[in-house]
């Protein structure tokens, strides 16, 4: 099945093999379900969620949230403060924006340390990825279940 929904609080909802759902717009929603789906939304507040093996979830535009489970689920957001959340074997959570959170049950987390300089312009200091529960960013081991963000250099957690 496909869904696809533009506009202002624009909502769409595929489910079923290679489903797939778009939403452009503000407070755009994205959900897929069943194996292979995808989700996408885009614009303010848009909510991206896919489930199922080799579900891929993403959302861009500032408050974005991106939700993968599954095994091979990736979930993706960008923007400013935008949140991904994956669970399964060999997910990937990926946050791209400043101060944006990722979270993973196992599987991967990619993080962007972005810095403020002198002029208030801000810049990509590092990029960091980290296996749940085998690897360390900033000296911190990275736990499951637990959202990750840099704020001004800092890597702060919350559970």
């Amino acid at each position: 099945g496909h869904a696809s929904a533009s506009g202002n609080y624009g909502h769409a909802s595929a489910s079923g093999d290679e489903g797939h759902a778009s939403a452009s717009g503000y407070k755009g929603h994205a959900s897929a379900s069943g194996d292979e789906g995808h989700a996408s939304a885009s614009g303010n507040y848009g909510h991206a969620s896919a489930s199922g093996d080799e579900g891929h979830a993403s959302a861009s535009g500032n408050y974005g949230h991106a939700s993968a489970s599954g095994d091979e689920g990736h979930a993706s957001a960008s923007g400013y403060k935008g949140h991904a959340s994956a669970s399964g074997d060999e997910s990937i959570a990926c946050t791209l924006g400043i101060q944006s959170k990722s979270k993973a049950d196992k599987g991967w987390l990619i993080i962007v340390d972005w810095r403020m300089d002198n002029d208030y312009n801000y810049h990509i200091h590092d990029i960091h990825r980290a296996k749940v529960g085998l690897h360390k960013i900033n000296g911190v081991l990275i736990e499951p279940d637990t959202w990750y963000w840099f704020e001004n250099g800092v890597l702060r957690s919350k559970k």
